[in-house]
């Protein structure tokens, strides 16, 4: 019977799965399913803190999860997971097929595909290769979403949505039925697969919900006796209706099933009586709001009809605004009666600030918002009157430079103040990787190179290497222009070394590649486009009646350059009626341009015909690997993975051939498209994850690790969260009629379960501000960069400063607004103010960029010395001054040299022991026994100090 652990704490759940993986024998594997890697590190890590080691443990995706859970009831077939790019592939043949008929039903879909306008080739396929990609997306989510209202429909033969004969859903109907019906693609693939007799063995394709369908007709071989292995289900936000039921109806049969799910309220536990004190006093401190919370373990005929659950307008402000998705998973699986439950819910208390006066700490804000959360306190009628305080602040910014310098003086602000905070227990959790990458990079070396770790990336040298193999791979749709063959030459990543062959076939390393020399030559000899002079008639240079502006006229004067010298009188030598033009080539340069003919001749050759070509994917995969492996090479050692990530992608192409009938043959255009497509899932990984220093993340991968410290930067509106957008291909967007009518509504817009971008972005928010622990930092660029109008933060800013004003703090809540230029001289006081050398943290901006405090230190010297000696007529600038006429201000802002004094240190500071070098090198050979020893105050020798 699957077992469900609720907490609103994530470091909770650790306990029960540390306790369960305790039941097993320690030499068996342990299957845990977790949604990223950062979690499958997080609890790695974990686990070692409380068992003292994390071995054997497996981590898994949950739809691999339930395919070997489903094999057991199908050991007598021979299949494989249906893969997203070969069903890519087979609905590119289709429609391929589908634009060539007259059929008005798929009017709207070649006026996509195929404009009136003119557009390139390589342009028309890429149309309708991301409208494959896009069609395979969505009927991928109609089987998890809409299986049984959708799909059977489809099986039958009929629409489900959109009765219209030639609506958007007629044409997915028919190309889904063209891949899946009864006499599909796939199918036709699955029965010859079965009757193959031939040596090169196909598998069966299979989706995941087709292989639950079979498994629903046959029945369970799992013994009842047998001891069944468990699997661990940790940190899944929300599950379909289709994973809670292959959970709950097959793998809970071969499986003992434990989900762990970080939940923000204790919802639902109304009848649970072994919650403890805590969770009593909450419930009878709330017994006056029982009443609405009372009937909501199962769901009304009218909340499935609308798809929509009923709350009450004075329910959490929060949870209402930002927590449908979570609940909605809640209740749905509340509905599964064969699961047990099991809280693990944390009452923490409300934690304190300690400010200027520390016999007088204030309630920390932040978990103020966590507990009401927690119990589902009603929207606050009146102020707690708390004061505002650091654990919640949000930051406007100039722009997300700013950002970046802000948040990083900030952290280390923190860790000089808080002897707690570490740095790998801050993150920095950005909307939008590609703008905030490189900012991070830059900003976080220049301020004392704040250590980070990048999970999820997308440039650095790795990227340059992407960008060298996409313009290799896609040189021969160019012109072959100087600028086209540059870009690739003169890429960091591109050939460095020319590489003579031997006879054996080993290669050595000769001279490095002079590519600037090889630049000029291009100048001098006139190259602009083209080939040869077919190749630019190809492209409609028609106009051209001689051999110029192309590489071949180029690479014959380069070579009549290096064997004859033109006459004086004329200046060029004619062959066959061409009048050419030797290159004025001095002779130590002669191996240099065989070099340089040699590699570009080799270029345009391997490259030139690609479009002609039709190959298997495998045949592809193996000349694209040898073509990368010819003239690419990893800029670093560190660049190897992803060298070897191009090799894996190119190989993948193979997985095209799959369900091909007749040994279909694919252009180049759909074997570039899929590389590119691989290449833009790849991400960039940099450091030690929560190991060394602060994790810098995009939204996803981060969901829902705690942290002490977390800075979400660009919320900004309309940025984050992600503004909804109806998509006119998603048929589960289409309003779906109520007869009879429910609630006065007539159309039901949406199911129980269906996750929104938006709510997607709300959600993860939610559960971030519930995984903080000390300080919640939200960041956000306030001013436009060309008209600098003032730009409001994010709806979610918005709505947590409304509530705060309203029912939590004693004043308005305060922006911080940091300064435009990062020399601003109201983030050194110390400049200005000469009495006062130790600032509080109140109302203190800190900054602890060493080039923003010497600006700032030239920027005061010159107020002062405008100041003391005044412009005055035409020769106002400044003269030769005696340093008697100095004001101490002025000596002082020249001479000073050092930042404003922090606070002073804590007690723990202080008290600060001197440990040997013989007790640190004992402590080095046995952390045990040297800290037994320690904690017990055995004598110890110490010879050295």
């Amino acid at each position: 019977m699957p077992r469900l652990h609720y907490s609103n704490h994530l470091e909770s759940l650790i306990v029960p799965l540390a306790q369960e993986l305790d039941k097993r024998d320690p030499f068996d594997t342990a299957d845990i399913v977790v949604p990223n890697f950062s979690l499958e590190k997080w609890i790695s890590l974990k686990l070692a803190q409380i068992c003292g080691i994390a071995a054997n443990l497996r981590f898994i995706t949950l739809e691999k999860a339930i395919n070997e859970g489903l094999q057991q009831n199908l050991s007598g077939r021979h299949y494989t997971l249906l893969k997203p790019e070969t069903i890519q592939c087979l609905l590119l043949e289709v429609l391929r097929e589908k634009l060539e008929t007259s059929d008005p039903l798929w009017l709207p879909v070649r006026g996509y595909l195929t404009p009136q306008t003119k557009i390139r080739p390589e342009a028309a396929e890429h149309r309708i290769y991301q409208l494959a990609g896009r069609l395979t997306h969505l009927f991928l989510e109609y089987e998890f979403s809409r299986n049984e209202e959708l799909l059977n429909s489809w099986l039958d033969g009929r629409n489900a949505v959109d009765q219209d004969p030639l609506g958007t859903e007629s044409w997915q109907r028919i190309l889904w039925t063209e891949l899946f019906g009864a006499d599909g693609k796939i199918p036709r693939h699955n029965q010859n697969a079965r009757q193959s007799v031939s040596e090169e063995f196909q598998p069966e394709l299979f989706t995941l919900t087709q292989l639950y369908r079979i498994c629903q007709d046959k029945p369970n071989q799992q013994n009842a006796t047998f001891n069944k292995e468990s699997l661990h289900v940790f940190g899944v936000s929300y599950l379909s209706r289709f994973h809670q039921k292959a959970l709950t109806e097959q793998l809970a049969h071969v499986r003992d099933i434990h989900v762990y799910a970080l939940n923000p309220c204790m919802e639902f536990w109304e009848d649970i009586q072994s919650l403890g004190e805590s969770k009593a006093a909450v419930l009878r401190s709330l017994e006056t709001d029982r009443n609405r919370f009372s009937n909501q373990k199962s769901l009304s005929e009218t909340e499935i009809a609308l798809g929509e659950l009923f709350q009450d307008e004075n329910d959490n402000p929060f949870l209402q605004a930002w927590g449908r998705p979570g609940r909605e998973n809640m209740r749905l699986l509340n509905q599964w009666s064969d699961w047990n439950f099991t809280p693990w819910f944390v009452e923490k208390g409300v934690s304190t600030t300690l400010t200027e006066d520390a016999a007088n700490p204030q309630p920390n804000v932040l978990n103020q918002l966590q507990e009401d959360i927690l119990f589902r306190e009603p929207r606050r009628l009146k102020s707690l009157e708390l004061e505002q305080d650091e654990s919640l602040m949000v930051l406007a910014c100039a722009n997300p430079r700013r950002e970046v310098e802000a948040v990083a003086s900030l952290i280390w602000d923190w860790i000089r103040r808080d002897p707690d905070l570490r740095l790998n227990e801050c993150a920095v959790i950005v909307h939008d990787m590609k703008l905030y990458q490189h900012q991070i990079e830059q900003v976080f070396e220049s301020i004392y190179n704040l250590p980070y770790h990048l999970i999820d990336g997308i440039s650095g040298s790795a990227g340059r290497l992407e960008d060298a193999a996409n313009s290799l791979l896609g040189l021969c749709f160019t012109e072959y222009s100087r600028h086209d063959l540059f870009s690739l030459l003169k890429n960091p990543c591109f050939l460095g070394k020319f590489e003579d062959g031997m006879p054996t076939g080993k290669s050595f390393p000769g001279e490095a590649l002079q590519i600037e020399k090889w630049l000029e030559w291009a100048d001098e000899l006139n190259v602009f486009y083209g080939i040869d002079n077919e190749s630019q008639e190809a492209q409609g240079y028609l106009h051209l009646e001689q051999d110029i502006y192309h590489w071949e006229q180029a690479f014959r004067r380069l070579t009549l350059g290096e064997m004859v010298t033109a006459p004086v009188e004329t200046g060029f030598i004619s062959i066959s009626n061409q009048q050419l033009v030797p290159a004025d080539l001095p002779e130590e340069w002669g191996e240099e341009a065989a070099r340089f003919m040699l590699i570009v001749r080799s270029l345009i050759a391997d490259t030139r015909d690609l479009p002609k070509w039709k190959m298997s994917g495998k045949e592809w995969g193996r000349y694209l690997r040898i073509l990368l492996k010819t003239y690419l090479k990893p800029l670093e050692q560190a660049d190897e993975e992803a060298f070897q990530n191009l090799f894996r992608n190119v190989l993948a192409i193979r997985d095209l051939d799959l369900a091909q009938e007749d040994a279909r043959k694919f252009s180049f255009s759909t074997i570039y498209e899929f590389f590119k497509q691989k290449q833009q899932s790849a991400t960039l990984q940099r450091g030690h994850y929560l190991a060394e220093g602060v994790t810098v993340s995009s939204f996803q991968p981060m969901r829902p690790i705690p942290f002490k410290a977390v800075f979400l930067l660009g919320m900004g509106e309309g940025l984050f969260p992600t503004p909804y957008q109806r998509d006119t291909l998603d048929l589960r967007h289409i309003p779906v009629p109520l007869s009879p009518a429910v609630e006065g509504q007539n159309f039901r817009e949406r199911r129980l379960g269906d996750v929104s971008v938006t709510e997607r972005d709300r959600y993860m928010f939610l559960e971030t501000l519930v995984s903080t622990r000390k300080h919640l930092v939200l960041s956000y660029v306030s001013r436009n960069d060309r008209t600098d109008d003032e730009l409001n933060p994010s709806s979610i800013i918005q709505t947590l400063v409304d509530e705060l004003g309203s029912g939590y703090l004693k004043a308005r809540f305060e922006k911080t607004l940091h300064p435009l230029k990062p020399y601003s001289l109201s983030y050194f006081p110390e400049l200005t103010d000469s009495e006062s050398k130790i600032f509080t943290a109140k109302n203190r901006l800190p900054n602890y960029d060493p080039a923003a405090f010497r600006q700032a230190r030239v920027f005061r010297t010159r107020q002062l010395f405008d100041q003391q000696f005044p412009r005055t007529g035409r020769s106002g600038g400044f003269q030769r001054i005696s340093p008697e006429w100095l004001s101490p201000e002025v000596k002082q802002s020249l001479t000073e040299n050092t930042f404003r004094t922090i606070a002073p240190e804590s007690a723990s500071e202080t008290n600060l022991r001197t440990v040997s070098f013989t007790r640190l090198r004992k402590f080095l050979e046995s952390p045990l026994q040297s800290t037994a020893s320690h904690l017990l105050r055995l004598d110890e020798d110490e010879e050295e100090r």
